[in-house]
Parts: structure tokens; C-alpha cells; sequence
């Protein structure tokens, strides 16, 4: 038990490290001499302090196991296990926390032990929160409060309103807010540009064709049909409703090929795409690790804490593998937060980019909003006749071999017609019909030299074998059918 005046000592603002609580002293503090550097100044008393740093226990420590737990005990058996107590005493963390001397930590040590005294737990040898001798260590984030609004979500979209939801808008809102401001400890955004100037200026697509019609057809304009598709050929995807054109790029051509999953005998065709202006997109794989800064004094403290716990587990939603069987419901989780992302959070952006799990542990794949996957079509002069050819034919015979001619006309010189001063309202009307009525910006440029077609020849699937294990027994004669746990 402690002096009962211990309670009463004064300590400065300038006695505790912990910026948010050394203001709070700062600014609620009342005038006196500090009982530990003796200097006069805004002061809270050591009984106040606990306060503090109780609440600050309640919502960030717990206290540790006075003993093994039973599988703990049977490891130590076997010789497996050298167990020590988790944690740190008591005063060290208070130290630790609030960042004041030890006398200091002792005192509010004391003061909170005679708080949870108890004297039937005493006579029993148990021990008290805030026991000199007891050890915590820090508490795993709870963010139960945050699952539990996402499979709200997740069930409204399902289950209810579909295509507008307040509740989905409140939920998102309340995850994606501060986007900007996430990193982790390294100083990785969360938010970060690709494009001219920085290390991703390019993408890579492939498309996957079973019959030469296609191919030929893809290859006459591979702008259109290798690139991001048209509203009509849009089918919906992780990050797309049907008939809105999302670009999917990877980090390498490799990656590109293995994410469309070519059936053998198939061909798929790869291309390069520049990227034109600077984007903004949401790097997922930061998301798992977002560094917290903060003081454990701060209330909301807590909250910032849980939030980075579930984006980590965001993270994974979002990039998990999703059975065909499943896409259409399961799918509209993620386009609805890609629409969120590009249209309402803050700033907007223009895409998300996210690990590959068809690539190597370095590869990745962009998906860039529709906003941000336009194409920039290819310019050839008006009359221009093209023509694709996928075989070839030599000495032993056709083989395959693929080539692009276009069949520029002949520039001629032609007789300027004389203006009348009347406007030529049949050519007025001509041209605006042909006027692109897409007003989006200009985002990607295929390089056409970068144009491969890949045969597919074999394809290799890694997995991990489990065993079955089998059982047989007899059933006792009272045993009915409805016990059967079959």
C-alpha cells in the first residue's frame, strides 16, 4: 500500500514526454511547484495522472498470465518451450507510455494498486491490477466495430439495395477517409503515381483468342480490341460493372498471360502500354501495413489503431481468388468500392493496383477506373485498308506467322474549292457526327512494336495434397439413426 499524500504530488508538464498528455498539462494544468523538478508551472497532480493512465491501460494493455497455459505446460514437458512471463512490470510500462522518470512512474504505480485493491484476493495470494509486480503487455487492436459495418455492407449490396445504398456510402466513407494521409513506417504511401517520371510508365494486357476470326480481327485494330474494351464488350470484373470499360494491366507480360488463364491450344496476345499522364492509384499491399502514430493518451488513438487493422484484413478481401461460381454476387463488393474510390473519396482516383497471385512475388496488377483507361486509337491516314495475315507458307508447307500491312492511299494534290462565304451546313453536320463523342483523356498508347502472340502449349498447376483420412466403426444397438453425426 502507498503514502495515502502520494496522490497529491505535483508533476509539470515539463516532467512528461508524452506530447498529447504533456499538453493536456499544458493547457487544463493548475499553477503550482512540481514535487519532482521543483520548477513552478502548469502542473497535474500524480492522482489525475492515473486517471490518465488508466484509461490508457483499459483501452491499449492487458495483463499477462501469472502462469503457462496448459499447452504451454505440456511443451515445457516435453522440452519445447522455455516460458517466461509476457510483458513488463507495471511502473516500467507506465514509464514507458506516458515518458516520465521512474519516481514518478512508481508513484502513479501505487496510486493505481490502491485503486483495485482488493483484501479477499490479497488474503488468497492473488494478484491485483496494477500490482508492482504484475506484468502487461500491449493489447492486439479490436476492430470488431469495423467488420461488423463491412458485413453490413457486404450483405445490403447482396441481399438489398443493389445499385444505391446510404449505408454503403457511410460505411466506405468512414474506411477510405484520411486515404491520403495512410502509410507505413517506411513512409510507403498508400496513395501513390504512376506514370511519366516514375517507376511504372508502362503496363502489360493480354487477351486470349480460340479462333483465328478473332485473332485477325484483333490484330486489324489492336487499339480497340487488346486494349481497355468497348461499353458493349465490357463483362464485369473485380473492379467493374458489365458495359464499363476498366483497363486490367500487370506488371510484366508474364503476369498478363497467367491472369487471363489461356486453355491449352489457345492464343493469347500480349501487348505494351504507355502510360501517358500521371495517375493516382490505391497501392493495396500498403494497406497491410500501415503505421500508426499516435499517442496512447489520445482517444481516438484507439479507433486509428483498429481501422489499420482492418484495412490490413481489406487488403485480402480484395485481392482474394473468387470461383466463377461466385463472381456475379461476390463481384459486387469490389465495384462498388472501386465506383466509391473513383468517384467520391478523397482526392478521387484512378485506379487500384494490387499483388498478383498468378506472378511472382515482385509482380503486380493495375486496374485503372474508366475514367483513366481510355486508349489513345491509332492515327492512320483516312482510306487506309489493313490487312493481318497468321500464316505463311514456304518450302515445308503453312505455318503460322503474323504480320500487319496497311494499305496507305496515294496523297494527290486536289483543286482547293473557292469559299463562297455561306457556310457548307451538309459538311458541318457530317463531321459532328463522326466527332468521338468520348471525352475522356487520353490515358494509355499501345506500343505496337511491343505486339507478341503466345501459343499456349502446356499449362502447370501447383497445388498441396491432403489426405483422406477414413474411418470405420460399428453402432451400439442403442444408437439410432438420428444420432448418426452423418
Amino acid at each position: 500500500m502507498s503514502d495515502e499524500t502520494v496522490g497529491e504530488n505535483n508533476v509539470c508538464a515539463d516532467c512528461v514526454g508524452d506530447e498529447y498528455l504533456r499538453n493536456e498539462i499544458a493547457t487544463h494544468g493548475g499553477e503550482a511547484a512540481c514535487s519532482y523538478c521543483e520548477k513552478t508551472g502548469r502542473c497535474f497532480t500524480v492522482e489525475e495522472l492515473a486517471d490518465w493512465l488508466e484509461a490508457a491501460f483499459e483501452r491499449h494493455f492487458q495483463r499477462t498470465p501469472t502462469e503457462p497455459s496448459g499447452y504451454e505446460y505440456a511443451l515445457i514437458k516435453e522440452g519445447d518451450l522455455d516460458w517466461e512471463r509476457r510483458g513488463d512490470p507495471t511502473a516500467f510500462v507506465i514509464a514507458g507510455t506516458a515518458r516520465v522518470d521512474e519516481a514518478i512512474a512508481e508513484d502513479i504505480q501505487s496510486v493505481l494498486e490502491d485503486r483495485h485493491y482488493d483484501f479477499d484476493e490479497a488474503a488468497m495470494g492473488e494478484e491485483s491490477e496494477y500490482a508492482a509486480d504484475a506484468y502487461y503487455a500491449e493489447a492486439p487492436s479490436n476492430d470488431v466495430e469495423f467488420q461488423a459495418s463491412w458485413r453490413e455492407f457486404e450483405k445490403g449490396l447482396k441481399a438489398r439495395a443493389r445499385y444505391f445504398s446510404h449505408q454503403a456510402d457511410a460505411t466506405l466513407g468512414m474506411i477510405f477517409d484520411g486515404l491520403s494521409s495512410l502509410k507505413t513506417w517506411q513512409s510507403e504511401a498508400a496513395i501513390r503515381t504512376i506514370g511519366p517520371g516514375t517507376d511504372v510508365v508502362k503496363l502489360h494486357r493480354a487477351r486470349v483468342f480460340q479462333s483465328d476470326e478473332k485473332l485477325r480481327q484483333a490484330l486489324s485494330d489492336p487499339e480497340r480490341w487488346i486494349g481497355s474494351p468497348a461499353t458493349e464488350f465490357a463483362v464485369a470484373g473485380r473492379m467493374n460493372a458489365r458495359g464499363i470499360s476498366t483497363f486490367y494491366g500487370a506488371s510484366d507480360k508474364q503476369t498478363a498471360v497467367n491472369e487471363v488463364r489461356p486453355p491449352v491450344g489457345s492464343r493469347a496476345v500480349t501487348a505494351e502500354f504507355e502510360i501517358l499522364r500521371p495517375l493516382k492509384i490505391l497501392d493495396v499491399d500498403i494497406l497491410r501495413s500501415i503505421y500508426v502514430e499516435g499517442s496512447l493518451f489520445d482517444p481516438a488513438h484507439a479507433g486509428r489503431l483498429e481501422k489499420a487493422k482492418f484495412l490490413a484484413s481489406l487488403a485480402s478481401r480484395i485481392t482474394k481468388s473468387i470461383m466463377p461460381d461466385d463472381e456475379p454476387v461476390d463481384y459486387l463488393v469490389t465495384q462498388v468500392m472501386a465506383e466509391y474510390l473513383a468517384e467520391r473519396a478523397d482526392p478521387p482516383l484512378d485506379g487500384i493496383r494490387y499483388a498478383s497471385a498468378q506472378g511472382g512475388s515482385s509482380s503486380f496488377n493495375v486496374a485503372l477506373f474508366n475514367k483513366a483507361a481510355r486508349v489513345e486509337p491509332h492515327r492512320a491516314p483516312a482510306g487506309t485498308k489493313t490487312e493481318v495475315n497468321i500464316y505463311e507458307q514456304d518450302e515445308d508447307g503453312w505455318h503460322e506467322s503474323y504480320s500487319i500491312w496497311e494499305r496507305v492511299p496515294k496523297v494527290e494534290e486536289v483543286a482547293t474549292p473557292i469559299k463562297s462565304g455561306i457556310p457548307d451546313f451538309a459538311a458541318i453536320l457530317s463531321s459532328s457526327s463522326r466527332l468521338d463523342e468520348d471525352e475522356r483523356d487520353m490515358t494509355l498508347r499501345l506500343d505496337r512494336p511491343s505486339l507478341r502472340v503466345q501459343h499456349i502449349e502446356t499449362v502447370t498447376i501447383v497445388g498441396h495434397e491432403r489426405h483422406v483420412l477414413q474411418h470405420q466403426s460399428e453402432l451400439s444397438a442403442n444408437t439410432s439413426s438420428s444420432d448418426d453425426p452423418f
